[in-house]
């Protein structure tokens, strides 16, 4: 499962009612329990874990792990809105 893949399914939850995939702000807002407008690494797995089926959330870290650096392209340690609509428009849509 692709990061972007698990980060839709992260936000699947409180909007499965949309008929468009969440944005790159939906998944933020979901995920974000800091409140800093950015994601962790902790926030991206936690969210992920809450969301998916029980038997899919062994493979959750590793998959995060292998993926980060694509996504947090500023090395930051925390990922923007713009960096994951930059992974969104390059790895597909969340859909």
């Amino acid at each position: 499962m692709k990061f972007a893949s698990l980060i839709a399914v992260a936000s699947a939850v409180r909007l499965s009612q949309r008929q468009v995939p969440p944005s790159a702000a939906d998944i933020i807002k979901e995920c974000d329990t800091s409140k800093n407008g950015l994601l962790s690494k902790k926030e991206v797995k936690s969210c992920i874990k809450k969301h998916v089926p029980k038997g899919e959330r062994a493979g959750v870290d590793k998959e995060v792990d292998d993926m980060w650096s694509k996504v947090d392209t500023d090395g930051s340690g925390e990922v923007s809105k713009e960096e994951i609509e930059a992974a969104m428009a390059k790895h597909g849509s969340l859909a």
